[in-house]
């Protein structure tokens, strides 16, 4: 790995003045690494909302349950 190579930036793609998509864009290489159906601020506010209540719901399950559900996880790439 390259000691110098920074992480993929995110910036808005413009057309015609109008936000169409966020593209990320790779600093060192210059190029596009992905883009992004552009997302109202509604939109983020329920996926972050939703991201919330489940991390409130993991970290109230046990190791043992997390361990079964990681156990479940890997079993999927066998």
């Amino acid at each position: 790995m390259n000691p110098h190579k920074q992480s993929p930036t995110t910036t808005g793609i413009s057309k015609g003045g109008n936000v169409m998509a966020y593209a990320s864009i790779n600093p060192y290489t210059g190029e596009l690494e992905k883009e992004f159906d552009y997302a109202t601020g509604a939109e983020i506010e329920a996926v972050l909302d939703k991201a919330q209540k489940a991390i409130e719901s993991w970290s109230k399950t046990t190791f043992d349950e997390r361990a079964e559900h990681m156990r479940r996880a890997a079993n999927l790439f066998r």
